[in-house]
């Protein structure tokens, strides 16, 4: 008997949701409708508007160097794909502190260029691959690189192939030789 008359109060109660609400659910949708036509008029009638792309700029490489046991240089240098490059020296390096400069296009371009020619994007993320072979005396060179879609950073520890050794050397050379302000 008591479930006899659950059923019937639930039936009642749907009937009645279901009768008073779906006027206004009908009157809510027309109204929405109504106004986003109306917002779509406005805007087809507005003069066209220049689009402008931005884009933050990203980093298109980097180099962070780590202590070792002895007197490595620890240090970190940016450059971003607007021309902005940053140094910032913490141990055993020429400039302690932070320094910032800025490049031409046609620099940023030629970093992009050995990148690619490195082939420093289809390398391991490690060196060595497995971290247990790391050797925690030696520093580690950090190298980031990106080309404002597909990031990649690599560790070398040690046993990093010739072509990224030689693109550390690049890096470390070409952030040597820029002409640095204090910040």
């Amino acid at each position: 008997m008591k479930g006899i008359i659950r059923n019937f109060a639930l039936a009642i109660f749907a009937i009645l949701i279901t009768t008073n609400c779906t006027p206004k659910v009908e009157q809510i949708v027309k109204e929405s409708n109504t106004t986003e036509r109306d917002e779509q008029k406005a805007e087809a009638n507005q003069k066209p508007k220049d689009i402008v792309m931005m884009t933050a700029p990203y980093v298109v490489a980097a180099i962070k160097t780590t202590p070792c046991y002895g007197k490595c240089p620890v240090y970190e240098a940016t450059l971003y794909s607007d021309g902005k490059v940053t140094w910032f020296g913490k141990k055993f390096t020429e400039r302690i502190g932070r320094f910032e400069t800025k490049v031409s296009e046609e620099v940023v371009a030629d970093v992009r260029s050995k990148i690619k020619e490195g082939g420093i994007f289809f390398l391991e993320d490690s060196y060595p691959s497995q971290r247990k072979l790391f050797i925690t005396d030696l520093p580690n060179t950090v190298i980031s690189i990106s080309n404002g879609a597909q990031p990649k950073v690599i560790t070398d520890n040690h046993g990093a192939p010739k072509n990224l050794l030689i693109f550390e050397d690049y890096l470390k050379a070409f952030f040597e030789g820029i002409d640095w302000t204090k910040q």
